[in-house]
């Protein structure tokens, strides 16, 4: 579905799963879909191209 909607990729949570405590990473993705939150979506939040 998601792809149907225009995603160019779906990566699994643990591949974004960052426990380093870094506050900022390269931009990466222009948007994020998380339905799980706490770390993963903390991480794809830092991740994000502005």
């Amino acid at each position: 579905m998601l792809l149907h909607l225009g995603a160019k990729e779906i990566i699994h949570r643990d591949e974004i799963n960052d426990q380093s405590g870094k506050l900022m990473f390269k931009g990466i993705y222009a948007g994020v879909i998380d339905t799980v939150g706490r770390n993963t979506l903390a991480t794809t939040f830092n991740t994000e191209e502005v």
